[in-house]
């Protein structure tokens, strides 16, 4: 069955999952839009061997409840790593690896991760004193 995947189909198909998900012939090119509307369905559909890791992102954003069954700090595409702490910012301690942080979107953990800054904060990185970065964060 050939199927042109968009948001609208994923959204009206979303709660009939298990009439047309098959994840040998599902097309994972658009995993991405399973995560986007099939969140509540995750353990259904979701397979860290098929899934392509490049939607990465799109697990943080609209997954996170399920950050304990996704996250893998060798697959996830740390060039989104600006997701976790927006999105997954709960986990922290889990996902954080300053190795690993895209730095070009440092910001986002001043905004979603500042209660961890004594983990984060790097002066090579900011621009920004410690303490001016804590009174950026209740602006």
């Amino acid at each position: 069955m050939n199927i042109d995947y968009t948001h609208s189909w994923f959204n009206l198909k979303a709660d009939s999952i298990d009439e047309w998900f098959n994840p040998e012939t599902f097309d994972w090119d658009y995993g991405n839009y399973l995560a986007w509307g099939c969140s509540d369905h995750f353990d259904k559909w979701f397979d860290p061997n098929k899934f392509y890791w490049h939607y990465s992102h799109t697990l943080a954003e609209y997954c996170p409840e399920h950050f304990d069954k996704w996250f893998d700090s060798d697959k996830f595409d740390w060039g989104s790593s600006y997701e976790l702490a927006r999105y997954c910012s709960k986990y922290f301690n889990k996902w954080f690896d300053p190795n690993k942080f895209d730095w070009l979107n440092s910001y986002e953990l001043v905004a979603y991760c500042i209660e961890y800054i004594d983990t984060w904060y790097d002066p090579n990185r900011f621009i920004e004193s410690y303490d001016e970065l804590l009174i950026m964060s209740i602006k």
